[in-house]
């Protein structure tokens, strides 16, 4: 019984949780981007994420969480008034 005590204890104290460690993200949808991992280069929030249109991004989570961006800048393109009559 005291080990079963102690083993509790010790999975509390440490972070196992990925919630915890920031890795709550990963396969979530932002928009149109389903975050992949986390990005090795370094950058404090950093998270790769691939777009819909298939292109690998790299965004911050709080822009992700606030829903600032929502896609890789492709739509940007496709939904602009200017640039549609420019296809025409």
């Amino acid at each position: 019984m005291n080990q079963q005590f102690r083993t509790r204890k010790r999975t509390t104290m440490h972070k196992t949780n990925n919630e915890e460690r920031g890795l709550g993200l990963i396969g979530k949808r932002f928009g149109d981007l389903v975050v992949l991992r986390r990005s090795r280069s370094g950058i404090a929030g950093a998270w790769i994420a691939k777009c819909d249109c298939g292109k690998l991004a790299m965004v911050y989570d709080y822009l992700l969480k606030s829903g600032d961006t929502t896609n890789c800048g492709c739509n940007s393109v496709n939904s602009n008034p200017v640039n549609q009559e420019l296809r025409v």
